[in-house]
């Protein structure tokens, strides 16, 4: 079921704990499905609520929310995409889909004319279905993702 009370907002440093808790249930939960358990602990090494105060800084961060607890989250570095989590318990409820347009739309206020991800192999059905294209798989380390962009209306 599709939800319609999903809120949308600009993340603050008093949801850093809130973004980071997101983070880390995506990972441990969905992407340790495609992920060995040291890369999924490496990977969320660099998502505590400290590093996310410093990241909070440098992009455009959003988050969405349900009854003011954040369940998802997404962030925009110029035009790449970053941070991008739905806690599972809300996978396949419209989370994901609302913080992208809403994304898509803060990147072209923003004059950006098409977005860039590198994807978790997770998450390429995902921006597959929303009109990204795969332009090449790469290794980040250990960590194998899908480069993908897509072009802004």
């Amino acid at each position: 079921m599709l939800r319609t009370d999903i809120d949308i907002r600009i993340a603050t440093t008093e949801d850093a704990a809130a973004i980071s808790r997101t983070i880390l249930n995506a990972l441990h939960e969905t992407n340790a499905r495609d992920y060995a358990p040291p890369v999924i602990e490496r990977i969320a090494a660099s998502f505590g609520p400290h590093h996310i105060a410093r990241e909070l800084a440098g992009r455009h961060f959003l988050v969405a929310t349900l009854r003011d607890d954040v369940v998802g989250t997404v962030s925009l570095e110029k035009n790449v995409l970053r941070c991008f989590f739905v806690d599972p318990v809300y996978h396949r409820q419209g989370v994901g889909t609302a913080l992208l347009e809403e994304i898509e739309g803060l990147a072209a206020a923003n004059g950006y004319f098409s977005l860039a991800v590198a994807a978790s192999v997770t998450a390429e059905h995902f921006y597959r279905r929303r009109g990204f294209t795969a332009l090449r798989n790469v290794m980040q380390g250990s960590v194998r993702v899908i480069l993908m962009t897509k072009e802004l209306d």
